[in-house]
């Protein structure tokens, strides 16, 4: 599969050289990457069995993200114009990819352990940006392809091969747009941080864009099933979402598209990712080679600093806390252990944090779902 994925993420190698990256060394990194995360743990009792554990979990993984496709496969059977139940099936997909984006890959664009193989090569800043966004996609490839199998057999049972076998070119294009729309953001951000506040401050957007897309999803107007072609007409605005231009690729075949000429909107839908492409490589990608060791360096400036004493700025609000909340001087303890280890924990801001988000925005959503 990751032989068949490399080539595919390769067949533009043309217009990857023209961004300035060096194609071979683009293949050998992927290529390593790929074998990277292939590679089993060393074991001498258990290899046999992690081996199987594993091809089982891709399996049971595959499965499951075929049966969530059922939920992004529901607009085609519910709207009757084909290109707006499209634009409503892509715009799920993109909320869904994009939020994974931000909340389980964005570590891997900012690895710093490149820097002590791959930094002191001659290896340009354009081919190691590339080879992370392509490393990412190919994951992304994993899991939207399996989702897209519902959709692939509604279309082809409601409309014919053609439809079907089209639904494949959009989606690729969906998750490089938003593949490489979050990853610009990063970009931007790492440019004008400073290295020490820069994970701080992605962590903070992180928290900040599940909140945001949760909301989205569970705040949007919903379908007016009674007059749906109605509804519709009040849509004119999702003309200038990247999510319309992809479904407008069906107009391609005889659809009719609800707003204007759907070949213009579509001829954007394929010009977008290129766009998105050349400005991530050609204009924010030169530093950051730079920009990845700052961030790294000023990390162990900071435990350094710490450890030597010269740099200890902590709060004493959480000892009045444990103060207040605990009688024993075990509980205070425990409090105290807590607060330090969550404070410190990235991954635990990312996980917790927005959860405190949704509970109130699923109340909203439950009460405005029983006063309709």
């Amino acid at each position: 599969m990751n032989k068949i994925l490399l080539k595919l993420v390769m067949l533009p190698a043309g217009f990857w050289r023209s961004l300035g990256a060096d194609t071979d060394q683009l293949t050998a990194i992927l290529t390593m990457r790929l074998l990277l995360d292939d590679r089993k743990p060393i074991s001498f009792g258990r290899q046999r069995s992690e081996k199987k554990e594993r091809k089982n979990g891709s399996i049971i993984s595959a499965l499951l993200y075929t049966f969530m496709g059922i939920m992004y496969a529901m607009p085609l059977g519910i709207v009757e114009n084909r290109i707006m139940s499209l634009t409503f099936s892509f715009t799920l997909f993109f909320l869904m990819t994009t939020l994974t984006l931000i909340t389980d890959f964005s570590s891997t664009l900012f690895d710093n352990r490149d820097k002590y193989i791959l930094f002191p090569r001659p290896v340009n800043d354009r081919t190691l940006v590339l080879a992370r966004l392509l490393h990412v996609f190919i994951y992304l490839l994993r899991l939207v392809v399996p989702m897209s199998i519902v959709s692939i057999v509604v279309l082809w049972r409601i409309d014919g091969p053609a439809s079907a076998l089209l639904f494949l070119l959009p989606m690729m294009l969906m998750t490089g747009i938003a593949l490489f729309v979050v990853n610009s953001v990063y970009l931007i951000i790492l440019q004008i941080a400073k290295p020490e506040k820069f994970k701080d401050i992605i962590s903070y957007f992180q928290v900040a864009a599940s909140v945001v897309f949760f909301a989205i999803f569970y705040l949007r107007p919903q379908m007016k099933m009674g007059d749906m072609d109605a509804y519709i007409a009040t849509l004119t605005w999702m003309r200038f979402l990247p999510p319309y231009w992809l479904a407008c690729f069906w107009s391609w075949l005889g659809f009719a598209a609800p707003f204007g000429s759907g070949i213009v909107w579509s001829i954007a839908g394929l010009l977008a990712p290129i766009v998105c492409t050349f400005i991530l490589v050609r204009w924010l990608a030169p530093s950051f080679t730079s920009k990845i060791s700052g961030i790294d360096s000023a990390e162990n400036a900071d435990h350094t600093h710490t450890a030597s004493g010269k740099k200890v700025k902590s709060s004493k609000t959480y000892l009045t806390l444990a103060t207040i909340f605990n009688r024993s001087e075990e509980a205070r303890a425990g409090f105290i252990i807590a607060w330090l280890q969550t404070g410190r924990s990235r991954t635990f801001r990312m996980r917790v944090y927005p959860s405190f988000a949704f509970i109130p925005i699923y109340f909203i959503f439950l009460l405005t779902q029983n006063g309709s």
